[in-house]
């Protein structure tokens, strides 16, 4: 293979393409029965789902409210009702958008039937809390679940423990009308629930048991629970883009190059931990691609550095494989955003490890600081793909290029 590297972020490009939201959501549409439409548009791949749906529907659509990050406000889709939301800590512009979907569906005439695009993100973008539940604390306890390196089931059984958005809440607001909910998982295990904290699965969680700090602890004991009025609405759910299309895309491609896919797992547990067993796995291993998908998790230090979770793993990785000529590791978000960065992701291979300490920072401490992005970028590994549209959680592609 002439150029690793670059056969790595074409197959990131793949991926991609292969989760694009705006195709997934008119094929989906194809059959969808006449009548007047509402689109109700809420996450990070908000914009395009609803795009696709007007793609598909066109005059049948006569209500548009889009609910996304500002970076996905399009120009040309002015006739839209767009409000941004704060992300990835709900904000401000996250409560007036759970208060803009709250009038929106009470003005709604009855016989529209609502088509809701629901993507990754729309945890924080828009919010209705509980009484007694201030902007303060939500940030505060949305800050401590991010660096709490508790599983996103677990993270949004308590988002939702505070919400009158989440588990069922949209469903309950749209009151009797007909509902189709179509999503873009960004969630292990595809659990529909787990999508944007479920606003369109009325499924009470079970309030996390473990290390939870004593303020968390008094608000649940203290603050009023969300409805658990059944909904009178009933939604149809389809998720039209997934994390295993865009590992699939890579394995077809990769295929029909006569590169022989050897392991394909599950992408989750700790970042680092993670990234060094994927290392391992790809140094042991037969020539050949590797993919993982999913999403890991970090506990960050109380002063964290530059970087995410795909930063942490594969400078983890770089680590395993330093001065290896014949391993390539790509780790992705594929929303195009990894923590507290504008980076996507990293692409690191044996010289990544080298690259850093002659830049004069070194990859140990890094990790521990959670500043592995500051690492990578001294070494040119990091990724910046801008927002992509999309979000079918993390990607990681190993490539190895000759056998053990």
């Amino acid at each position: 293979m002439h150029n690793p590297r670059r056969q790595l972020l074409r197959w990131m490009t793949v991926a991609l393409e292969a989760a694009e939201p705006s195709r997934c959501v008119a094929a989906a549409l194809r059959d969808f029965p006449a009548g007047p439409v509402a689109v109700l548009a809420l996450g990070k791949a908000a914009t395009g789902m609803a795009r696709g749906a007007h793609g598909a529907l066109a005059e049948q659509i006569k209500e548009t409210l889009v609910l996304a990050p500002e970076t996905s406000r399009d120009a040309a889709l002015a006739d839209w009702r767009f409000v941004p939301g704060d992300h990835p800590l709900p904000g401000r512009r996250s409560l007036l958008a759970g208060e803009a979907i709250e009038s929106w569906l009470r003005g709604l005439e009855e016989e529209l039937h609502l088509l809701v695009l629901l993507s990754g993100g729309g945890s924080a973008l828009a919010e209705l809390p509980v009484a007694g539940m201030t902007l303060e604390k939500l940030q505060a306890m949305n800050r401590w679940l991010l660096a709490s390196g508790l599983d996103i089931h677990s993270m949004n059984a308590i988002r939702a423990r505070f919400s009158r958005l989440k588990q069922g809440g949209l469903l309950r607001l749209a009151g009797r009308r007909s509902v189709t909910g179509l999503l873009v998982s960004d969630v292990p295990g595809d659990r529909i629930a787990g999508i944007a904290s479920g606003p369109l699965s009325p499924q009470v969680s079970a309030w996390p048991e473990g290390v939870l700090p004593d303020w968390l602890r008094y608000l649940h004991a203290n603050l009023p629970w969300p409805s658990r009025e059944p909904a009178e609405a009933a939604a149809g759910l389809r998720i039209v883009a997934r994390n295993a299309d865009a590992l699939d895309a890579v394995a077809k491609n990769a295929a029909a190059e006569n590169v022989q896919l050897v392991s394909r797992d599950e992408l989750a547990g700790d970042a680092r931990e993670t990234g060094s067993r994927i290392a391992r796995q790809l140094r042991e291993g037969s020539q050949g691609l590797y993919l993982f998908g999913g999403e890991t998790s970090v506990r960050l230090p109380e002063t964290p550095g530059r970087g995410g979770r795909n930063q942490q793993l594969a400078l983890a990785a770089a680590q395993e494989i330093a001065g290896r000529q014949d391993i390539y590791l790509l780790a992705l978000g594929t929303d195009g955003v990894d923590g507290n960065t504008e980076d996507a992701g990293a692409l690191v291979d044996g010289g990544t490890v080298e690259r850093i300490r002659d830049a004069g920072l070194e990859p140990s401490g890094c990790l521990a600081a959670a500043n592995a992005g500051a690492a990578l970028a001294a070494a040119g590994d990091v990724i910046h793909t801008g927002p992509t549209g999309t979000n079918v959680a993390d990607i990681v592609i190993g490539l190895k290029t000759s056998s053990p």
